[in-house]
């Protein structure tokens, strides 16, 4: 409808896409390349759930970031990143998820992950940052894996 807004970007060989709702963050979906999907559906009391897919790098980490942040200009209660169909994190993709969890903290918000299992959960483990980021309060963190 006319609050609809399509955001492109375009860095690099990354090039991305979304197409944002201003009056309501259902049915927002973006991509990054091909290696990298996500879509944003809203949850019970201003809640956003944000599901990826595929593989976050150096290549589409920014593009997501930026998109994170222009959520984030909504000021949901709390964002949740699903992370049960990311198959690869790297250094990049973290940065994103902790910038964006400060920005969300400064706002009066707040980011957390769940479901993020084998090599993105070590990932996580082994840097540190699950304990910034998980969502311990779901019991699914891990998926069972």
């Amino acid at each position: 409808g006319e609050s609809a807004e399509v955001l492109t970007n375009t860095s690099g060989a990354s090039k991305s896409w979304c197409v944002l709702d201003r009056d309501s963050v259902e049915q927002l979906a973006c991509a990054t390349d091909e290696l990298l999907r996500w879509s944003v559906s809203s949850g019970a009391g201003g809640a956003v759930v944000v599901a990826l897919e595929g593989e976050m790098d150096r290549a589409n980490a920014d593009a997501f970031g930026g998109a994170l942040t222009a959520l984030l200009q909504a000021q949901p209660s709390r964002v949740t990143v699903d992370l049960a169909n990311l198959s690869f994190l790297d250094s990049t993709g973290i940065r994103c998820l902790v910038i964006a969890s400060r920005e969300a903290s400064a706002m009066g918000s707040q980011l957390v992950v769940r479901r993020a299992r084998g090599p993105v959960l070590r990932v996580l483990e082994i840097t540190g940052t699950d304990a910034l980021l998980l969502d311990r309060s779901d019991g699914h963190l891990a998926d069972g894996s």
